[in-house]
């Protein structure tokens, strides 16, 4: 499920909208549904999954609580993120 949602944004982001249009058909059509709210990271061999609890949009508080958590994971795994944007 997590890769026909992954196709669907790259076609979105080259104005393949033909084509992101069949696999959401599709994907409507088999009952396939994407958690709204839903993130994931994938580093080094490790995943991490972040869904919305209810079907309110966070505060702020609430995604920078999320943010803070994810950070956390990424430096136990022994990696520093770099914040100059290169």
């Amino acid at each position: 499920m997590m890769l026909l949602v992954l196709l669907t944004n790259v076609y979105a982001a080259n104005n393949r909208w033909g084509e992101m249009d069949f696999i959401q058909k599709k994907m409507r059509d088999e009952g396939v549904l994407k958690a709204p709210g839903c993130s994931s990271i994938e580093a080094k061999g490790w995943s991490m999954s972040s869904h919305l609890k209810t079907s309110h949009t966070l505060g702020s508080e609430g995604i920078y609580s999320t943010l803070e958590e994810i950070m956390r994971k990424v430096k136990l795994k022994g990696d520093i993120p770099s914040t100059s944007g290169l």
